[in-house]
């Protein structure tokens, strides 16, 4: 059950090499170390190992030879953009309060001494 095997080919616009290694245990014991844009068919090739493989550790490692490319290109819908800005205008600054911060405290159920001014505080009679 001990055995090893490599191959090189093109994959998702790069180029990919696996090697695969197996020695001899007594149950299925499978570790695959893949590329992160791999990472999606780590479920579908260990049922596929466990198919062929009855038992073993098995070692699958896969690296970039030639990692793919990527689009660099970002695409900007600039009427869209604008949309926002005008509303962020008409829309009235978070600021306005007195404090600089939008809501008071009291607005936000704390006393100017920093204390829960709601019902969640308990009352001594």
């Amino acid at each position: 059950m001990t055995g090893f095997g490599s191959a090189e080919g093109n994959v998702l616009g790069g180029r990919l090499s696996i090697e695969i290694r197996s020695v001899n245990h007594r149950y299925y014991n499978p570790q695959l170390k893949l590329p992160f844009e791999l990472g999606g068919v780590e479920g579908p090739l260990r049922e596929r190992l466990r198919q062929l493989l009855e038992r073993g550790h098995v070692t699958v490692t896969a690296r970039w030879i030639e990692a793919p490319q990527r689009e660099a290109t970002v695409a900007v819908d600039l009427a869209r953009a604008r949309q926002l800005v005008a509303a962020a205008k008409e829309r009235p600054s978070r600021r306005s309060s007195p404090d600089g911060w939008g809501r008071s405290r009291r607005a936000r159920g704390r006393s100017s001494s920093g204390r829960r001014s709601d019902s969640r505080r308990s009352s001594r009679a």
